[in-house]
């Protein structure tokens, strides 16, 4: 129990959630970065917001890779109108990761919570590294929020724009890491009136100095109106 309380208490320490989600050319960690979407978190909230479309004119020459499964699924009547939001005010690579990395000190973010361990957040460092700039996040404030909703039975709902525009995607999976920590704060709270209750019963059995499982009904009666509370 103390464990699991340790663990939860971390994840809901003060400071700000950076939710990203990127589209790319590829699935491997060198995929060449189409867009960059994010929205930062913080009690619950959204308070800031970040999208930005990238030119992959020479991207191989950067050192960036596109894969033909992607291009081909790119390609589809389906992604027609995420293909357009591409378009629109393109930038080069290391202006973009610039930009996202002058946008995250300014939302004072501390901790990324990317949809996979091994996606988003791999990319966006990848791309950082390639283009000698610095990575914004210490790697151990790195967090999963698909294992996160997973421990917490939360999907992440489509609600909101395009399917796999960057900055859509980024808004509905904040929305779940938003009610991961509601229902960790309620958990929180759950685990206190727990402990409450082990040192009431405790204390009423030293006192009483009756056996646990004489407990009487006055007893209970008043625990049950101190979770109230």
């Amino acid at each position: 129990m103390n464990a699991l309380k340790t663990i939860h208490t971390e994840l809901l320490r003060e400071g700000v959630h950076i939710v990203p989600d990127i589209e790319t050319l590829s699935t491997a960690p060198n995929a060449m970065i189409l867009s960059i979407g994010a929205v930062a978190v913080v009690n619950g909230k959204i308070v800031g917001e970040f999208y930005q479309n990238i030119d992959p004119t020479n991207f191989e020459d950067l050192g960036f890779e596109a894969s033909a499964s992607t291009v081909d699924w790119w390609s589809s009547p389906e992604r027609a109108e995420a293909r357009a939001d591409l378009q629109d005010g393109q930038v080069p690579l290391d202006e973009a990761l610039q930009l996202f990395q002058q946008w995250i000190i300014e939302v004072k973010g501390v901790w990324i919570c990317g949809y996979g361990s091994d996606f988003d957040v791999v990319i966006l460092k990848n791309a950082f590294d390639k283009m000698c700039i610095q990575w914004p996040f210490e790697f151990w404030n790195h967090r999963c929020l698909r294992t996160l909703a997973a421990i917490h039975n939360i999907r992440v709902k489509r609600e909101k724009g395009v399917h796999h525009n960057a900055f859509a995607d980024a808004v509905n999976q904040a929305n779940a890491l938003i009610e991961c920590l509601r229902q960790i704060k309620m958990l929180e709270f759950i685990l206190e009136k727990m402990n409450f209750m082990e040192r009431f019963i405790v204390k009423k059995i030293a006192h009483t100095k009756v056996s646990s499982s004489n407990i009487h009904e006055e007893t209970i009666n008043l625990f049950v109106e101190k979770l109230k509370e």
